[in-house]
């Protein structure tokens, strides 16, 4: 979803307590098996009655554990972090709260939180402690590389590499309003742009230098979530157009999943290598899609 503007430029408080469970991996990455092309189902539907809309971002643990934003405040006034443990009907408060937390991701123990309106990421520990904390304009998402390379792209169009100790690093700008990046590799990044107002997104391969080394072809209306699974595939959730899709980044070659839903918005992968949507204002929030495995 576009940002309005009014939501700039203000400052993240943290309120911490909790626990949860470890990784090694990026939470897209954690799964390493193979898929037939065209056998995918809905294993798994979790109701709206308990979670409020407008989930910007999500994660998952290697308990299988669902960490997610209430990025517009439907839940609470004050925009705090929630669980879901399975079986996945009773969201659990977490002690972490920002002004519009939107991007998470889980990586080797850490949570990793983007505040868009804060123009902060935090990296918290297990206990939801802060360990460190960027600087960075607007930052809608953050990538993570198996090896753990940290780069954020912006809502105005920036690409973003997280250095220790607080320090940042731009690699390129330009970008027509970038939402979400995956790593194809250590160094090339998906990035999925939303496009200018009355013109259509597009999704790309970028270099570090910001060449554009691919891009998908096909119409895109307002591309958002992508998740890379690590047998080639990269899903896209193109928000407005209600359409979750997956492309064959060799081929090019693109399945559309589904268009039942609304506003669909983030994507994450279960330790299992099952794929999870969100989508904002539908009858299900968060919807669990499973290839089928090759044997």
């Amino acid at each position: 979803m576009r940002l309005p503007v009014l939501w700039l430029g203000m400052s993240l408080t943290f309120f911490l307590f909790a626990s949860c469970g470890v990784s090694s991996l990026p939470s897209s990455q954690l799964y390493d098996g193979d898929v037939s092309e065209e056998d995918i189902t809905v294993t798994e539907q979790i109701l709206q009655a308990a979670i409020p809309a407008g989930i910007h971002g999500h994660t998952i643990n290697q308990n299988s554990e669902i960490i997610y934003s209430d990025s517009f405040g439907n839940a609470s006034p004050v925009r705090y972090l929630y669980s879901l443990r399975e079986p996945y009907r009773q969201p659990r408060r977490i002690g972490v709260s920002g002004e519009l937390p939107s991007g998470l991701e889980y990586y080797e123990d850490h949570y990793y939180v983007c505040d868009t309106s804060a123009s902060t990421i935090t990296r918290l520990n297990r206990d939801f402690e802060v360990v460190e904390q960027w600087s960075i304009s607007q930052p809608w998402n953050l990538a993570i590389s198996r090896s753990g390379r940290l780069i954020a792209v912006t809502y105005s169009g920036a690409a973003i590499e997280l250095l220790d100790n607080g320090a940042t690093n731009t690699l390129f700008d330009g970008l027509k309003g970038s939402f979400d990046a995956v790593f194809d590799g250590e160094e090339a990044l998906w990035i999925s742009e939303q496009g200018e107002p009355g013109r259509p997104g597009r999704v790309r391969l970028y270099s570090d230098e910001g060449d554009v080394l691919q891009e998908l072809p096909g119409t895109w209306l307002n591309p958002e979530g992508l998740l890379l699974t690590s047998h080639g595939k990269l899903w896209v959730n193109d928000t407005e157009a209600g359409k979750v899709w997956r492309a064959n980044v060799a081929t090019e070659e693109r399945q559309l999943i589904d268009d039942g839903y609304d506003l669909p918005i983030s994507a994450s992968q279960f330790p299992d290598g099952d794929i999870l949507i969100n989508a904002k204002g539908s009858r299900y929030l968060f919807v669990r899609f499973q290839e089928e495995r090759v044997q």
